[in-house]
């Protein structure tokens, strides 16, 4: 297959192993960039060259800029394949990829950019799954962005079109020791400040280090971030601005500011189309005492067919719901919600009390 998998990586050896073993039954090239890793994946990668397997497997190694897209585009250049799939190393295959299905749909969409689901593990949450750019013509494309980089075409008048392959990833680059996430938190948070500081204030760049704030913890750091970017002039049908508006409830949320979160009530006919937004709706409206709308934002999102976060559009929009019935006395309504909650275990705990006490 004219693909080769780009990963670049450092000190993540165990990780880097289970990204390359998916890959290493299908005729495919695997180009690894070392950026100073300390860990043996360079002898690692070096037992991998010595064995012979249906992929090709490239390694080099790559001086650390603190550029994310000045590596990218070296194991780019490294490639001799026609299309490149960009892989992290703690990311690995949900389920096996059918090399003949993914071939083909390389030949149907020449020159577009090929998007993966990405399910992405949280630690304490619930799974957040998202269709990401990362496959792409040698030729056609490179990156941009010391962090957080984005595919480019070469051709400033290209025009970029999209197309689902039927790569289904999983990431669990957001478990680790507290020490290493916060590590790598203030690792982002530099790379953006620095970004930030040459290009001015720019609402991506500022969503990404609220985003960073976010998921080391810091809530309030992580709406103040979300605050300024709202302030610019954003495309509402960007999914990064839609993101940004489902996680600055989150971190109001979580930051004790649940009456100003009541302020994304004005953008609700926006963003009203997403089961995610309407969620998070419901739990603002929950926070402030607002049964009733709190209620209609969770029933809205149960009619929706997708949702980003697992389970927005199903179970733990019903499981809120019987969390007010209940509170509110209304035991029957409650059961009847936590019943269509199906195996969730915090349901099923709630039924089990309030049956078991009628």
């Amino acid at each position: 297959m004219n693909l080769s998998v780009c990963i670049i990586t450092k000190n993540e050896k165990d990780k880097l192993k289970r990204a390359i073993d998916d890959f290493l039954e299908m005729d495919v090239e695997i180009v690894v960039l070392d950026t100073g890793s300390e860990d043996g994946t360079i002898k690692m990668l070096k037992a991998y060259q010595a064995k012979t397997h249906p992929a090709t497997v490239v390694v080099a190694e790559f001086e650390w800029v603190n550029d994310f897209s000045a590596a990218r585009n070296e194991a780019i250049r490294l490639a001799s394949r026609q299309w490149i799939f960009m892989l992290d190393s703690d990311e690995y295959l949900m389920k096996p990829c059918v090399e003949t299905q993914l071939e083909t749909l390389l030949k149907e969409h020449p020159n577009q950019v090929g998007r993966v689901m990405r399910r992405n593990l949280i630690p304490g949450g619930e799974p957040i799954r998202e269709w990401i750019s990362r496959v792409f013509e040698k030729e056609q494309y490179h990156y941009e962005g010391t962090i957080h980089e984005q595919i480019v075409p070469n051709d400033p008048k290209r025009k970029e079109k999209l197309f689902q392959t039927n790569i289904f990833l999983e990431h669990d680059g957001y478990y680790g020791s507290k020490e290493e996430r916060s590590k790598k938190a203030k690792r982002n948070e530099t790379l953006l400040i620095e970004e930030l500081k040459r290009r001015g204030d720019d609402p991506y760049l500022l969503y990404q280090l609220g985003k960073s704030y976010y998921m080391n913890g810091e809530m309030e750091k992580a709406a103040e971030q979300f605050d300024k970017a709202l302030y610019f002039d954003v495309d509402e049908k960007l999914e990064y601005v839609q993101d940004l508006v489902e996680t600055y409830g989150y971190a109001l949320l979580n930051s004790n500011q649940a009456q100003k979160a009541l302020g994304l009530e004005g953008v609700a006919e926006a963003f009203a189309h997403s089961a995610d937004f309407c969620f998070v709706m419901g739990l603002i409206e929950m926070q402030n005492a607002r049964f009733d709308k709190a209620i209609t934002f969770f029933q809205e999102a149960t009619r929706k067919s997708y949702g980003k976060v697992e389970g927005v559009n199903s179970y733990l929009a019903y499981y809120n719901q019987g969390v007010i019935y209940e509170c509110t006395g209304h035991v029957e309504e409650a059961i009847k919600m936590y019943r269509m909650c199906g195996d969730y275990p915090k349901a099923r705990k709630q039924m089990a009390n309030l049956t078991k006490s009628k």
